[in-house]
């Protein structure tokens, strides 16, 4: 694979080849996305001598404009690329994974608003609602009930069929999750039944 251009495009192609043998389509394109990064990095900072510095690497770090996970993810690549640059004997600074706390913050329904999610949805025909769909007041009751009941995204839930529901083992078939992935996941007897 040819399609690196800096001074490492011989390892890089060789790390990358290395790759392509043990890991699936997806994961090794986000491999070859951040080994172009990086390769481009350092074409475009000049960096003419075959050793891979602190300074380089760092630089290349602080030039990323991604969320916490992500960089953690592509720092990783390139600690391994790092690591094969050192067995092949050609120096290299590997460097530390940053730290990916969570920033996230879940916000938690109290069960008075719950109550009312459910009872708004329940009475959507009675609140001035008015929709071209004449099923929506048993729809939409069911789709929340999905979202809030299963965990489900809202992409996957609309995607559900009646084929993929199993009502006797109360269970859903999720055909295309996150990372194009099936999954199952159950549903309480009262939903189930709801559903049906």
């Amino acid at each position: 694979m040819n399609i690196f251009a800096s001074i490492f495009r011989l390892e890089l192609s060789e790390f990358y080849r290395l790759k392509e043998a043990e890991l699936v389509a997806d994961t090794l394109a986000h491999y070859c996305s951040t080994l172009l990064e990086f390769d481009k990095y350092i074409t475009e900072n000049g960096v003419e001598e075959k050793v891979l510095t602190e300074q380089t690497v760092s630089g290349w770090m602080k030039s990323l404009s991604v969320g916490k996970r992500t960089m953690v993810s592509k720092v990783n690549r390139i600690q391994l690329f790092a690591r094969y640059l050192n067995s092949v004997g050609i120096k290299a600074f590997v460097p530390e994974l940053p730290k990916s706390a969570n920033d996230y913050i879940p916000y938690l329904f109290s069960a008075d608003e719950q109550t009312r999610i459910f009872m708004s949805v329940d009475n959507i025909n009675k609140i001035g609602h008015r929709s071209k769909c004449p099923h929506i007041k048993f729809e939409f009751p069911m789709l929340v009930r999905m979202l809030y009941g299963c965990g489900l995204r809202l992409g996957e839930a609309l995607s559900i069929r009646v084929k993929d529901v199993d009502f006797d083992g109360g269970i859903l078939t999720l055909k295309h999750t996150k990372g194009d992935k099936q999954r199952l996941v159950p549903m309480h007897s009262s939903l189930t039944l709801l559903l049906e």
